[in-house]
Formats: structure tokens, sequence, C-alpha cells
């Protein structure tokens, strides 16, 4: 995070947990650059978890109801238009807020940080990834799954058929130069009521066939990840959408969706973080959605898991809270899933963890190769790969192991780079990361010359 501020001159809101007199309470430091110096604005003594309304003393995070301290927010806004002595501003204008989690950090994830910042400070409040610009994509085309469900039995309001369509249309329009296809999972009453002129643009899958092993590789017995591994057949997916309720559990927030696609046989199933994850992996998904349901009971356990997924997993997450501002999807869609930078929704509904090369405005930018944004471990050994592999992702169908081969890179150079949260030396000793980056080389360079000759024997058989 550290070098991603420096390098884009962000204004960055540093925020971790602190013990105090033996109770928790959050540090908080504002940082901006001025006349190319990293300067920081504000610095407050650490204040106490309770008045950002987070758990104490053993108190469940489900009975929380998290805010940003009124005292910060008071505070900050008188930064946006400050000045130095010699009239320069320290805020330079249009440059959105950067909220950094340093961890550990606790539940600061589910403070509604957009929700009472933006209003009063009136600029763009994104999240700062932890991590440095992985991920290989093809700008060609925009591949997505939409998952649409509600337990059924279990005081779960149904989701309204405008719900899923304001998605749909968002994702079908975020990106023109695109050739976008949607493929949605739904329970059977809401695709039986997606808007007639959608269906032309997507492909519902209506009928959920239990695959004869019930336990497909990696999906953790989940008939919903089942269902979309079976009916990708190998395609990779660039983004997962899930329209569905979150719960909170005793491990942090939590996906709840029907027992069974297509049936209402009550019941739900859940899904945390770290299935999710691996779901994403394995389709070599770069991208994730999360849409809270106008009738919810909290959306607490929504917010916990997708800001839980941004932290640990490199790709993008877009949260989204239509009930305040059902108009700010469509900018967020087109933030991540656009071939050119735009600009940063500046909305309350919305939390993003977002690349800062991807944002209108930001400095530090970098060329971008023709057909696949950017990467950013450039010194990372196993980028060195053949350009015939390269060129895959400039067709619109990467195969899954190749998109999987990416992802898993990302999250390898993410753990390499991750360091100590007390200091700034590594987690792993040298001898230990290097091991772990050859081995990731050799990996990474078996499968990528796979894919090439994989690919030069396919067209050689076609032109036979």
């Amino acid at each position: 995070m550290e070098s991603l501020s420096k390098e884009y001159e962000l204004v960055t809101l540093w925020v971790r947990i602190v013990p105090q007199r033996g109770e928790a309470a959050v540090s908080v430091r504002l940082e901006a650059t001025v006349e190319g110096q990293r300067q920081t604005l504000l610095e407050v003594a650490p204040i106490p978890a309770a008045e950002f309304g987070l758990p104490t003393r053993g108190e469940a995070l489900a009975y929380a109801k998290p805010r940003v301290a009124p005292s910060l927010v008071t505070e900050l806004p008188d930064w946006c238009a400050a000045k130095d002595e010699e009239g320069r501003r320290l805020w330079p204008e249009g440059r959105p807020l950067w909220i950094a989690l340093i961890p550990p950090c606790g539940h600061l994830g589910v403070i509604p940080w957009e929700v009472d910042l933006v209003p009063a400070m009136n600029v763009p409040v994104l999240r700062l990834p932890d991590f440095l610009e992985p991920r290989r994509e093809t700008r060609s085309a925009l591949d997505v799954a939409v998952i649409c469900s509600v337990p059924h039995g279990v005081s779960k309001a149904p989701i309204s058929a405008p719900e899923l369509d304001r998605v749909l249309r968002a994702l079908l329009t975020s990106s023109p130069s695109r050739r976008i296809l949607i493929h949605v999972f739904c329970d059977a009453s809401t695709a039986s009521s997606i808007s007639p002129d959608l269906r032309t643009s997507i492909q519902v899958h209506e009928e959920y066939t239990r695959p004869p092993d019930s336990r497909l590789p990696g999906n953790a017995s989940n008939p919903w990840f089942e269902w979309v591994t079976a009916a990708m057949d190998g395609q990779a997916l660039d983004a997962v959408h899930f329209i569905a309720h979150g719960v909170i559990g005793s491990s942090g927030g939590m996906l709840a969706l029907a027992v069974v696609p297509g049936s209402d046989e009550p019941g739900g199933v859940y899904a945390n973080a770290n299935q999710i994850s691996e779901f994403l992996t394995q389709h070599g998904a770069w991208s994730a959605g999360f849409h809270v349901p106008a009738e919810r009971e909290s959306e607490l356990g929504l917010r916990s898991l997708a800001d839980a997924i941004g932290r640990m997993w490199p790709g993008s997450v877009i949260y989204h809270d239509a009930v305040l501002d059902a108009g700010a999807l469509e900018p967020a869609t087109r933030l991540v899933y656009g071939s050119d930078t735009s600009p940063a929704p500046k909305s309350p509904s919305l939390f993003m963890y977002v690349q800062p090369r991807q944002v209108e405005s930001m400095s530090g930018g970098h060329a971008e190769p023709e057909g696949m944004r950017a990467t950013a471990s450039r010194d990372v050994e196993w980028d060195d790969l053949p350009p015939a592999y390269l060129d895959l992702f400039a067709r619109e169908n990467v195969p899954v192991y190749v998109a999987q081969n990416e992802r898993i890179a990302d999250q390898v150079k993410v753990f390499l780079g991750r360091g100590d949260a007390n200091s700034d030396e590594p987690t792993l000793p040298p001898e230990v990361s290097q091991a772990v980056s050859k081995a990731m080389a050799t990996l990474h360079s078996f499968v990528a010359n796979y894919a090439v000759e994989s690919e030069a024997r396919s067209e050689k058989g076609a032109g036979q």
C-alpha cells in the first residue's frame, strides 16, 4: 500500500487498530504529496473503538452499529480546501480520498467510511488494495457470472426483478469496446421475471442439474458454485457478481443462497470469504461485485464479506447499496471494466477496492501494453513469459487454466510482498521467499509453454 500511495501521490487516510489502556483504539493519519514530498496533514490521538461503533469487551459484531467517529467526520472536511503558507493546496483538487486499512484491521473494514465521509467531504472515497497491480486480462471481452438467490423459509426477503435488471444493465454498458457476455444463475422465480429486452443480451441458465460427483473440485460442496463450474465447462470468467443477502457468522460475513438452485426446499447454503476467493480463483476471475438487496435485515454481513475479500484477494471489488444511490453502479462498473481510466464515483452507496491506475486524474500512471492492462509486479521473475502466451490475452476466450495460472501467480505475489504488520520487514525470510519465487516461476513458465504449444497444435489441426 505504501508504494502505491507514493507512486500515485494519493491522498491517503491510514487507519489501524492500536491498544490504548487495555482497550482497542483506532489510529488515524492523513497523508498527501505536496510539491513532490509526502507530508502528514493530520494525525490525531488514538480514538476509542467505541466511538466508531465497533464491538468491545467480547461483544458480537452482529449487534454493532459501525460509523466513522463524529470527531473525524467534523475535522477531515477542513483539509479538502487547506493551503500551506505559500497558498498551495495541500489536497490536490479533484483527487479522491483513499482509505488504507493497515493489518491487523479488526473490524475496521465494516465501518461505512464512504457513507459518512462522502457527504461530509464532497470527494470520492475509495479503498486502497494491499497489493501491487496484479492482473493480466483481455480487453476485447468481458465474461461475467451473476449469481442471484435467497434462502427459502429463513426470513430472507425476496430480491425483486428490477434489482437484478439494474445490475445486468450496468454490466452490459460498462465497456462499449468489449464483447460482453453475462451468464445468469438465479432462483427460478427471479429468472422468469428478467426483462425481455435483456434476455437477448445475456445467457440465463435456467435448469440446474446436480453433477454426478456433486462435489466438483474446489467448490466446498456449494451447489451454486458447482452449477457455475459445470455450466462454464472450462471457459474462464472475468468477474462474478452476487445479488444476495449476507449474514454474520463466527468467522465474519457470509453469503446466503438457496440450499438448492431452482428449488423451494427450505434452508440455505452459506459461503465465507475464503470459499468465495477460492471460487473466483478457480474461474480465473479478476473482479467481484456484491449488491445489497433492497429489503434486507442488515447489510453488515455482506459489507464484512466484501471487505474481507477486497483485503485478501488480488482483484477489484465493488460493493453497492442501491437504496442509498441506485445510479452509482453504472460509473462504478465503467471504472472497473472500461478500457480507459474513468472518474471515481462520488457516492455514499459504494465501496470499491480498485487500483489507482484505473482512476482518472491520478498521476504516476503506466503505459499499458496492447490487448491487456498493465501488470505491476514487473520485477518478479515469472513475468518473463513467451510473447505467444501474452498474445492469448488479446483474444476473446481465454482457457480457464490460463486465467487460473494468472490468478494464482497474483496471489503468490501478494503473499511474498506482504510485510509484517508490526514492522517494515517481509513476513518470510529472504531464502524462503526466493525459494517460493523460484518454484512459482517454474510452474508459471510450464503452464505458459503448455498453453502456447496447445494453441499451436489446435491451429495446426484446424488448418489441415
